[in-house]
C-alpha cells in the first residue's frame, strides 16, 4: 500500500515538472522569427582570412536564443601580398551556445588555379550573434596554394533583417 502511494506521489511530481517546464518554454519561447544580415569573419590558421557574406536564417528565441537553422553565401580573402579569394556557402544549426557549421569554398587566384574545399567547423556562440568555431577543412586538389586544413574562426554577424513567422 505504501509502494502504491510512493510510486503515485512520485509520477503525479514528475507529470506536474513536465506540465510545469512546459508552460514556462510557452512563456520564454516566442515563435520562430526569420534573421538575417551580414557577417563578417576572421579566420587564422597557416594563413589569414578575412571574409563577408550575408546570412539568413530561423531562429527561435526566449530569454536566450534557443536554436537557430541558416545559410550564409559570401567570400573570404587572404591577407597577404598574393590575391586569393575563396566564395563560399554555407550551411549553420546553432543550439544554445554550441554550433556546426558545414561550407563549400572556391579559393581561386584568378589565374586559372583553383581548389575546391569543404571546411566542417564546431564551437561555441555567444547569443547567437558571435561565434568562436575550429574548422578543418578537406581540399580535393593537390593543394595549390599550400593553405594548411586547420582554423579558428571568429565570426560576427549583424541581423537587420528580424520578421516574426
Amino acid at each position: 500500500m505504501k509502494l502504491s502511494i510512493l510510486i503515485f506521489l512520485f509520477f503525479g511530481l514528475a507529470l506536474n515538472k513536465v506540465s510545469a517546464q512546459n508552460a514556462f518554454r510557452e512563456l520564454v519561447v516566442s515563435p520562430d522569427d526569420l534573421i538575417g544580415g551580414p557577417r563578417i569573419n576572421y579566420m587564422q590558421g597557416k594563413d589569414g582570412f578575412l571574409g563577408l557574406a550575408f546570412n539568413l536564417g530561423w531562429h527561435e528565441t526566449g530569454y536566450l536564443p534557443l536554436k537557430h537553422v541558416g545559410f550564409a553565401i559570401g567570400s573570404d580573402i587572404k591577407l597577404s601580398n598574393s590575391l586569393l579569394m575563396a566564395p563560399k556557402i554555407t550551411l549553420e544549426y546553432r543550439y544554445l551556445v554550441g554550433i556546426v557549421r558545414l561550407t563549400y569554398l572556391y579559393y581561386t587566384d584568378f589565374n586559372r588555379t583553383f581548389e575546391n574545399r569543404v571546411s566542417a567547423e564546431i564551437g561555441f556562440s555567444l547569443l547567437g550573434f558571435a561565434d568562436l568555431t575550429y574548422a578543418h577543412t578537406f581540399g580535393f586538389n593537390n593543394d595549390p596554394f599550400n593553405l594548411g586544413n586547420d582554423y579558428f574562426n571568429l565570426t560576427i554577424s549583424f541581423p537587420l533583417i528580424m520578421k516574426g513567422l
